[in-house]
């Protein structure tokens, strides 16, 4: 998405923790557009909302900060 004209700030890796035959971590994109967020999972067909993710039974761990950087902080959802 970067290459393709994305801000850099608006892309952001996110860590999480997902169920299915035992609990494993797992890595989304998170893309911020118009004010929302949406994420990117290589284990669904389109485009999610966090809210999304969250009745898929993802458990918040960690996200890249804001604005490009490589720092990370925990991820704490907020209902969109």
């Amino acid at each position: 998405l970067f290459r393709r004209g994305w801000p850099i700030e608006s892309l952001r890796l996110a860590a999480c923790m997902v169920e299915g035959t035992a609990v494993e971590n797992h890595a989304v994109l998170v893309v911020s557009f118009e004010g929302k967020e949406y994420a990117l999972d290589n284990r669904q067909r389109g485009i999610c909302s966090i809210n999304d993710l969250h009745s898929l039974g993802y458990t918040p761990v960690r996200i890249q900060r804001e604005g490009g950087s490589k720092g990370w902080k925990e991820w704490l959802w907020q209902k969109q």
